[in-house]
């Protein structure tokens, strides 16, 4: 459930970066220096990744762990497992019975 509500709802909505080389993706040419954007909301709902609907909210979804709300390889967030911690407990004391 917490990785869905992750994937949802990214802590970031963005994040910027001035491309480095020139380069050529689907036929449009980034050069150095020109400033790239990644939505986040947008890379979370990619249909090859998550296949399974991905603008619903499906808490049990299977494949949520591919999420990129805290980044990726290199640049991943070193907090992430902390915050994932931070709203599995939010939640348990949420849904505690009475």
């Amino acid at each position: 459930m917490v990785s869905e509500i992750i994937r949802w709802q990214t802590p970031l909505a963005y994040m910027r970066r001035a491309a480095k080389p020139d380069v050529t993706l689907n036929g449009q040419t980034i050069k150095q220096g020109d400033k790239v954007v990644m939505w986040y909301a947008s890379g979370n709902r990619y249909e090859r990744a998550f296949e399974q609907d991905p603008d619903q909210f499906i808490i049990d979804r299977k494949n949520v762990r591919k999420h990129l709300s805290f980044g990726f390889g290199v640049h991943r967030c070193m907090g992430n497992r902390l915050a994932e911690l931070q709203l599995r407990i939010l939640w348990e004391e949420i849904l505690k019975e009475g």
